[in-house]
């Protein structure tokens, strides 16, 4: 059993086939993220006990962090995985919002053609990037790090290219660079390396201190070398980390119906998806500042 996140279910009483309608509602991210797949984890460990419990779990693709909390204030998801610097900014979250699970950090990749002549960060100059799509959380962050470099990139010039498009167009040159805020291994990073040569661009010390104070709930990160086809070198960055989270009026029986289905009973998702692999229990409840757990998934902890 998980440190907070399994729980039985046995308060639940068995239903029968025509009880198993309750539905809800998942937001995850893009098809080509690992939010996706780690929603879908979930989803299929929730759907494979419904006559057990009476719930059935449905996935759904957005934008990201922001329009996953818009999602949850508006009651559209139940549930929704976002970034851990949107939870400690009390000005952006939901009141009411509280973390299930802590899950995997996802660190900002500033990638480029290898052939490119840019280098550092700074060579971004008057490039045109890739920023993210309106409603990620990686396009908050790539903006806050533009402002904090002072990178004079006119608005013209920073794209908004979903994960479907932006290997393509790094690869043929119409974009200079791409800020990606990912686990490692996402398919969409995975695939720029796959179609043509890429380089990763460090996050200078002093720029990744700067945006801290911008930008509260990140921490310092490194992809390890050997995360992506002939990367040699390890690469400082920084980024968030992602977590599961809710509102908090969300029933209990359905709070700990998601935790046992993330690392309990009805299995745990840390065995199946690579970016997950490594979390320990103190992981999953890891917390950052004015972040709350839900009162069930503590509840959970206790048994």
């Amino acid at each position: 059993m998980a440190l907070f996140l399994s729980v039985a279910f046995a308060a639940l009483g068995p239903l029968r086939a025509q009880d198993a309608d309750k539905f809800f509602a998942f937001g995850s991210g893009g098809v080509k993220g690992i939010y996706f797949p780690i929603a879908a984890k979930v989803c299929r460990s929730v759907n494979a006990h419904a006559l057990a419990h009476g719930y059935r779990c449905g996935i759904v693709a957005t934008s990201g962090t922001v329009e996953n909390y818009e999602g949850l204030k508006d009651g559209k998801l139940t549930f929704a995985i976002v970034q851990s610097n949107a939870m400690a900014a009390r000005s952006v979250r939901p009141p009411d919002l509280a973390t299930i699970a802590a899950l995997h950090p996802e660190p900002l990749h500033v990638a480029v053609r290898a052939s490119s002549d840019i280098r550092l960060l700074t060579d971004l100059t008057n490039r045109s990037v890739n920023v993210g799509v309106p409603q990620s959380g990686t396009r908050q962050i790539a903006l806050a790090l533009i402002e904090v470099a002072a990178l004079d990139i006119a608005l013209d010039r920073r794209l908004a290219l979903g994960p479907n498009t932006q290997a393509q167009r790094l690869c043929d040159g119409t974009v200079d660079a791409l800020f990606w805020v990912s686990g490692l291994g996402n398919p969409s990073m995975v695939e720029a390396h796959r179609r043509c040569p890429v380089r990763l661009l460090e996050i200078p010390a002093d720029m990744v201190d700067a945006i801290f104070t911008r930008v509260p709930g990140l921490s310092p990160m490194t992809i390890p070398a050997g995360t992506y086809r002939n990367q040699e070198d390890a690469v400082a960055t920084f980024g968030p980390v992602a977590r599961i989270v809710t509102r908090a009026d969300t029933p209990g029986d359905l709070v700990r119906l998601l935790a046992d289905a993330i690392a309990g009973d009805y299995g745990d998702i840390r065995h199946t998806l690579p970016a997950l692999a490594g979390l320990s229990d103190a992981d999953l409840a890891r917390l950052v500042p004015n972040e709350v757990h839900h009162a069930d998934a503590l509840t959970a902890a206790a048994r």
